[in-house]
């Protein structure tokens, strides 16, 4: 089957963040929860993902997302077991955050958009041991979306170099699936009666979003 033979694309742009001068601009860096109006304010952020393994720790796709300034962690870890580390595409570190915890984690980068921008690569580090991610700065993700029933939407995708997906509903936001793979066409299967879809798209380290028609709707 042909990608993109079965798709009307809508829209399609890299995740536009707002960022205000009350947003923190580095890990651990927050307003204090307390904070007058603290939890009006959303700030652009890296989601991150992963299991933290001595032996063999995993860093799932990263998104870029929006979230209220209360949600960012307020203080370092007291005994840090992993470190996440962000780096422009020449090489410089961009940040480096120390984490604690057993098993999967999920961490709420703050960083400045121009720092977002220059990010092109993730490492984590726990032990001796190290994974990474990079970014993949050509092209657009493949994809085709069907209905498969009235209730049901099957999304197809090359996932060589967008890995990640999330999928949620157009209008509302709410988050209705997600799905990762590397091979050259990952499938997904989500529960939807709608005829628009807005898909999120990961390439490791940045996401993109784009709104598609469902084919046979």
């Amino acid at each position: 089957m042909h990608l993109l033979a079965a798709v009307t694309f809508v829209a399609f742009a890299q995740t536009k963040l707002a960022s205000t001068a009350r947003c923190p601009q580095a890990p651990y860096a927050a307003a204090a929860p307390g904070s007058s109006g603290a939890g009006a304010v959303r700030c652009p952020a890296l989601e991150v993902t992963g299991r933290i393994d001595r032996a063999a720790p995993v860093l799932d796709p990263a998104f870029d997302v929006a979230v209220s300034v209360v949600e960012f962690a307020q203080s370092a870890p007291a005994a840090p077991n992993a470190l996440l580390t962000g780096y422009a595409a020449d090489g410089r570190q961009l940040f480096a955050v120390p984490l604690a915890a057993a098993g999967q984690f999920r961490m709420l980068v703050p960083l400045a958009p121009a720092v977002l921008n220059e990010l092109s690569r993730l490492r984590l580090a726990s032990g001796g041991s190290f994974v990474e991610r990079t970014a993949y700065p050509h092209g657009e993700p493949a994809v085709e979306v069907i209905s498969v029933d009235d209730a049901h939407v099957l999304i197809a995708w090359n996932g060589q170099h967008f890995p990640g997906l999330n999928v949620r509903e157009y209008g509302s936001g709410a988050l209705i699936g997600a799905g990762s793979g590397e091979s050259t066409y990952e499938q997904l299967t989500v529960s939807s009666t709608a005829p628009q879809l807005v898909l999120e798209f990961s390439d490791g380290v940045h996401s993109f979003s784009r709104t598609v028609h469902v084919f046979g709707r």
